[in-house]
């Protein structure tokens, strides 16, 4: 994170001492390039048209992010076990997406994981 990233996250009342949104983030069209591992959106993420990259969109749009330890889907916010449950369970309708999502997830904890052990 950069200065500009946290002028930008402070104009949205985040601050680095209080990570936390109870309701929707639009960061819509900013120039933020990054957001805090410890940041927390209790309601939606909007990151379209910034320079943070979503962990995968589908051909059809749908977008999967992550901010802090919240795997973010349009109006769905989880922890990666909620994630896998719910984009893996049998009543997700869209097992192609679904499996997607799944496995970005997946590699994503595995990439966190190794980065946490490499600064330990």
């Amino acid at each position: 994170m950069n200065d500009n990233d946290w002028k930008i996250l402070a104009k949205h009342s985040v601050k680095p001492d209080n990570l936390s949104v109870g309701g929707g983030l639009d960061l819509r069209g900013t120039a933020i390039t990054a957001l805090p591992d410890n940041l927390s959106v209790g309601g939606w993420l909007d990151l379209n048209g910034t320079a943070i990259t979503a962990l995968y969109t589908s051909k059809h749009g749908y977008r999967l992010d992550r901010a802090g330890s919240s795997y973010i889907a349009g109006c769905r916010n989880f922890t990666a076990a909620e994630a896998l449950a719910h984009w893996g369970g049998d009543e997700y309708p869209d097992k192609r997406r679904g499996a997607e999502f799944c496995a970005a997830v997946t590699a994503e904890e595995a990439r966190r994981a190794a980065q946490q052990e490499t600064a330990q």
